[in-house]
């Protein structure tokens, strides 16, 4: 049975050492993402998940950030 797990953002294989859906690269950038949402909450500015990422992925944030943005807005439907 084979247990490797892929990036859920490039493919590439996802270190053992990491418990996420992501590569070390993606998941810097996931966490960076949910760090700007909560400072966002933390200032009143209520703000969905789901609005926040289709904002980020307006102010054109770049290949790889856009590629996580796309992953986490597909799976929230």
């Amino acid at each position: 049975m084979n247990t490797t797990r892929r990036c859920a953002s490039c493919g590439l294989e996802i270190s053992p050492s990491l418990t996420g859906k992501y590569c070390y690269n993606h998941q810097q950038i996931f966490d960076s993402l949910v760090a700007e949402h909560k400072a966002f909450l933390d200032a009143n500015n209520a703000i969905s998940w789901k609005d926040f990422l289709s904002k980020k992925l307006n102010d054109r944030m770049g290949n790889e950030v856009e590629k996580v943005i796309n992953r986490e807005l597909n799976s929230l439907y």
